[in-house]
């Protein structure tokens, strides 16, 4: 049976996406209507059949593929195109790392293990990041029609199958869901993206067409569902703030708006603005709609610094998006789900399907060579720069400048999760160092590692312990602290950190004097308290770096590297905060302000260097070049 009002309701669910992104800048639970309607038609597909083979199962793959790959390439090569050749160049390698990760489907993938996590907090996502969505349906597409096929054919007809089906995929939407609960409690950037965790959602559109022949209505009931749950998803996601809870409860409300608006279809319900005529040819539109409009709205926030656009502009950006996929549906889609190759065996129509990657690859694959010729150029500047010696470019390259990065973000040495407690505690160094010193706290702890494992390779004598935990800070209390960790988390982390450091007992703890935050720059009263949990261990106490409210590199990447635009915001704390009289007597602050800041400038650029990789965290390379003043502060002590 064909829904009108489900074939109008995608332009609906693809128009909450785009405008929740470009004006609202937030989940709208457009794409979870988007999971249920996919789960939905591909039950649906396979239950009219009186009998179901394997080759059914092939067809589809092949009709699945003629209607997904060439969009998906189209929006691939045009994106890599558009921001190769005029986007910023900050980003460039994570930007072909996606693009890639977005034509072979495992967007979704990528994203949850490296694009969204505290590194990428404040700066332009990926201009692929949508793809996620597609990558999803892409995995769900090929894993489950085998499992309906083995269930049915474990049947012995139509009328036990559909049985038996009701029965086993309503036990693994209960499976999913729990999943997709446990996953978001632990860490919810990860489950957002996780194929496993959004499975419920399928399942629930399968469930649907299920059971959906016995749920009958009146029109005028099923009229009023129908137009209840179209308001409810329209706005819900304005009122509740429900982003930090998908895809676990929150992920409800779309979900079964999305089912009543299917239940209301099937019962007559007659919606008009869902089943007019205009409605009907845009849905053909919608998902390539959604696919186009991502791009154009994050290469217009590449290029002005911020996500925030007028009603013009992102009126602007909905019309391009529209004709793109206009042109992408009639003049690239069409024509090639019709190709003869494409709708015979499923071997010609893969292969077909993999020539038609074959540009986009080919073309992520030669960006990716380019910047990976100037990422051996600027390793070398970096080493120079570090023995002293001038470099004529910018140092990192701006096209690296993202991975310029203390070493324990790479083989993961800290604690990522702001919802976990646990202490992770690598070293680096000597490891038979008989000079232990501790490195606590946050990320602005953690940004010193390089100076201190640059130290340790001129003076053997030093083991690095490191003890860090992102979006948090070494303290006991929170009160008057700002922080993006889960606050109980983090003083949980805290007290274990501190029984830790009392039983390993290191030769010197380093650690964050300052905090910086929209209130000022401060001595937090948990900072002198987390020092006097260690009154016999001298604390080398490090005050805060200048920071911003942009995002500095890829400022510079947009205006270059003297425009004072870009200067970072002069430290308001009075010095003599930081003189001795003022701290414990274990404690020694360490101000390198004088490094950062000269002639009442805190400038993004020194000496050909770049300081800071985004609006607050300075480069690896900046951490290095100050590896000498600290090691005159820690030699006191060794000697």
């Amino acid at each position: 049976m064909y829904l009108k009002e489900i074939q109008g309701f995608r332009v609906v669910a693809a128009l909450l996406v785009a405008i929740y992104h470009i004006w609202f800048h937030r989940v709208s639970g457009g794409v979870d209507a988007f999971f249920v309607i996919a789960g939905f038609f591909l039950f649906q597909g396979f239950l009219k059949r009186d009998d179901l083979h394997f080759g059914d199962v092939t067809k589809y793959w092949r009709r699945t593929l003629g209607r997904i790959v060439p969009s998906a390439s189209a929006v691939v090569l045009g994106t890599s195109l558009l921001f190769s050749g005029f986007g910023t160049r900050i980003l460039s390698e994570e930007r072909i790392d996606s693009a890639i990760a977005g034509i072979l489907f495992y967007e979704n993938m990528w994203l949850s293990n490296h694009g969204v996590n505290y590194l990428s907090m404040g700066q332009t996502p990926s201009p692929f990041q949508q793809l996620w969505a597609l990558s999803v349906q892409f995995q769900l597409y090929f894993m489950l029609p085998p499992l309906v096929y083995l269930v049915f054919r474990l049947c012995r007809n139509r009328t036990n199958a559909r049985r038996a089906m009701t029965q086993v995929f309503l036990g693994l939407l209960a499976l999913a869901f729990a999943y997709a609960l446990y996953k978001t409690y632990r860490y919810q950037p990860s489950a957002y993206f996780n194929t496993f965790a959004r499975l419920w959602e399928f399942l629930a559109g399968g469930l649907l067409a299920l059971v959906l022949p016995r749920i009958v209505v009146g029109r005028a009931v099923a009229k009023g569902l129908g137009y209840a749950s179209l308001i409810t998803l329209v706005g819900f996601a304005a009122v509740i703030p429900v982003a930090d809870s998908f895809p676990g409860w929150a992920a409800l409300i779309p979900v079964l708006a999305t089912s009543a608006i299917i239940v209301a279809a099937r019962n007559n319900a007659g919606m008009v603005v869902l089943n007019n005529r205009a409605m009907q040819w845009l849905g053909n539109l919608s998902f390539t709609f959604y696919l186009w409009h991502w791009p154009i709205y994050l290469f217009i926030w590449d290029r002005t610094g911020t996500p925030n656009v007028s009603v013009g502009v992102g009126m602007a950006i909905l019309l391009v998006a529209f004709v793109l996929a206009f042109v992408t549906y009639h003049f690239l889609e069409t024509p090639f789900r019709n190709l003869r190759l494409v709708k015979k065996r499923l071997a010609t129509a893969v292969t077909v399907c993999a020539l038609a990657l074959v540009p986009t690859l080919g073309f992520s694959w030669g960006w990716k060579h380019h910047v990976d010729e100037r990422q051996v150029a600027s390793l070398e500047d970096i080493e120079k720069a570090v023995t002293g010696e001038k470099v004529a470019q910018l140092t990192p390259d701006l096209r690296l400048i993202k991975d310029d990065i203390p070493s324990s973000y790479k083989d993961g040495c800290y604690q990522r999760n702001f919802r976990a407690s646990d202490v992770v505690s690598c070293n680096y160094g000597n490891p038979s160092g008989s000079y232990r010193i501790a490195l606590v706290g946050g990320s602005h702890a953690l940004q010193w590692l390089p100076a201190l494992q640059e130290i340790a390779r001129k003076d053997p004598r030093i083991k690095i312990i490191n003890l860090v935990k992102s979006g948090c800070t070494f303290t006991l209390s929170l009160d008057g602290v700002e922080i993006d960790s889960d606050r109980a988390a983090c003083l949980d982390w805290n007290r274990q950190a501190v029984e830790k450091l009392k039983a390993l007992d290191p030769d010197m703890v380093v650690t964050n004097a300052t905090r910086i935050q929209r209130d000022g720059e401060t001595i937090p009263q948990g900072y002198r308290m987390a020092w006097d949990a260690l009154p016999h261990t001298p604390v080398i106490a490090i005050r805060d770096n200048p920071r911003a409210s942009f995002d500095i590199a890829a400022c510079i990447d947009r205006n270059g590297e003297d425009d004072p635009a870009c200067d970072a915001m002069r430290p308001t704390l009075a010095r003599d905060a930081l003189q001795p009289e003022n701290l414990p007597d274990h404690v020694e602050a360490v101000d390198f302000s004088g490094f950062f800041c000269e002639e009442g400038r805190c400038p993004a650029v020194r000496d050909k260097i770049m300081l800071y990789r985004d609006s607050n965290h300075i480069t690896a390379t900046a951490s290095r070049l100050m590896a000498q003043p600290l090691y005159d502060r820690i030699k006191l002590h060794l000697d």
